[in-house]
Parts: structure tokens; C-alpha cells; sequence
């Protein structure tokens, strides 16, 4: 039998815009409806990325991590106020093991909508 260790690890690139925010945000409502509200905001948060990558705000980067996201928009960007809220309830969500509920998400989906993630 083949130990899971001794076979070789396959790295995956990661890059929000090489997947449309469009895609991202349908899944994110697949799970929404599902009730998976952490997973949901989760896949949100990446609609959010792939949106602001994909416009240009920064270069893809398949190594940054939240808060460096948050970090590369500009301070006077008027995107960055609202995508620190986006970043923060993710986070807490996410990595925080905060329990989401549906008006956790129905709030953070008003603030991804104000990046311009609707559709």
C-alpha cells in the first residue's frame, strides 16, 4: 500500500482572476444556499479578489495573503475602505472560526456588491 507522503505533491497555482469573479460569486450563492455560510462568504471573498485583480488594481500574485491584498489598493482608492470590511469578516469567518450566519452573509454580500461583484 502507497503512503500518502511518499507520493509527490502536485503545487497548484493560485490566482483569483485566472477564474471570472462571476464564477466565484455563483458558487458562493450555490453554497449560500445550501446554508454553508462560512464556506460561502469564503468563495466571496475570492469573487472580491478576482474582481479588484482582474481590474487591474494589482498584479496577480499567487502568494499574497489577505491583509496584502488589502495593503496593495492605494489609500486614497475608494475601493479600500469597503474591501477592509469584506477582508475582515472573512477572516474572522475563515480563519477565526467565527460561526456565519445568513445575514453575515447577506451583509458581506452588500459590501462585495459595492466592489462591483453583482450578477
Amino acid at each position: 500500500r502507497e503512503r500518502l507522503l511518499d507520493r509527490p505533491r502536485e503545487v497548484v497555482a493560485f490566482v483569483p482572476s485566472a477564474r471570472s469573479w462571476t464564477s466565484w460569486l455563483a458558487e458562493a450563492r450555490a453554497e449560500a444556499a445550501r446554508g454553508a455560510w462560512r464556506e460561502a462568504i469564503h468563495l466571496g471573498y475570492w469573487a472580491a479578489v478576482s474582481r479588484l485583480e482582474g481590474d487591474g488594481l494589482w498584479r496577480p500574485d499567487k502568494t499574497r495573503t489577505p491583509r496584502e491584498y488589502l495593503n496593495a489598493i492605494p489609500a486614497a482608492n475608494s475601493s479600500k475602505p469597503i474591501f477592509a470590511v469584506v477582508t475582515k469578516t472573512f477572516e474572522s469567518s475563515w480563519y477565526g472560526g467565527r460561526p456565519a450566519s445568513a445575514e453575515d452573509f447577506a451583509r458581506f454580500m452588500a459590501e462585495i456588491e459595492n466592489l462591483g461583484c453583482r450578477g
